[in-house]
């Protein structure tokens, strides 16, 4: 019962971090500023769920993989697969950063469109990958509460950033731009925890029925992505 008060207090915080930062930012570039950020809001929601279901994916090879291969094989050939989504990633997400202003037209005050925002959540969570390693092997081992806190941490640390450079300049994009600082942040801490606390084995020899493994590990990707 304390675990579940605990989770559902972390998600509190979060929301509360999430509700006023609507308020500080009115307060500080207005409302056609704020229709600013809500772009990057927009975008970075995608990637969230994008998140959920590559993790909800990897969970589902390793369990796949466990059986045949033992769980050291599973959990590298999960995290395997983590890792080379990165590249079908990327193809979906070029086109639509180029595309960015034709979807989120420049706004006249701010002088941002949707290019600009879509490219700076790209490399920030470019940067930030290195934390869906960490939520998978947390997940694993049922850490749900510290997982909560990991993405509550990355909640407060975007609104902590946004805040300090809205009150410091009162440029949105110069707060936009300096949301890179937190994929450094968190992608640097997950990368040392990986490799400290997750120690990963060598993938043996690939299996006859990989092939057939990797296009179900793609339909799970793509329908889980479809209903998250």
């Amino acid at each position: 019962m304390r675990r579940l008060a605990g989770l559902y207090g972390v998600s509190a915080v979060g929301y509360l971090a999430n509700f006023a930062s609507i308020f500080v930012i009115l307060a500080v570039v207005g409302r056609e500023g704020y229709g600013t950020y809500g772009i990057y809001i927009v975008i970075v929601a995608f990637y969230h769920v994008l998140d959920f279901a590559l993790v909800k994916v990897a969970l589902v090879a390793f369990e796949r993989h466990r059986a045949n291969r033992g769980s050291e094989q599973a959990s590298a050939i999960a995290v395997r697969f983590l890792n080379r989504a990165l590249l079908p990633i990327s193809a979906i997400s070029l086109p639509f950063i180029l595309a960015g202003n034709a979807i989120f037209p420049t706004g006249a005050g701010s002088g941002v469109g949707g290019r600009f925002v879509a490219l700076i959540v790209f490399i920030e969570y470019l940067l930030s990958y290195p934390a869906n390693r960490t939520i998978f092997h947390l997940a694993l081992d049922q850490r749900f509460y510290t997982i909560q806190m990991i993405r509550l941490a990355n909640t407060l640390l975007r609104h902590a950033i946004v805040w300090i450079i809205l009150l410091g300049t009162g440029s949105i994009p110069v707060a936009i731009g300096a949301i890179v600082l937190k994929g450094v942040v968190i992608g640097l801490a997950a990368k040392y925890w990986n490799e400290r606390a997750f120690k990963l084995t060598v993938v043996t020899n690939s299996s006859p029925t990989e092939p057939c493994e990797r296009r179900e590990d793609l339909k799970l990707l793509i329908s889980i992505a479809g209903t998250a």
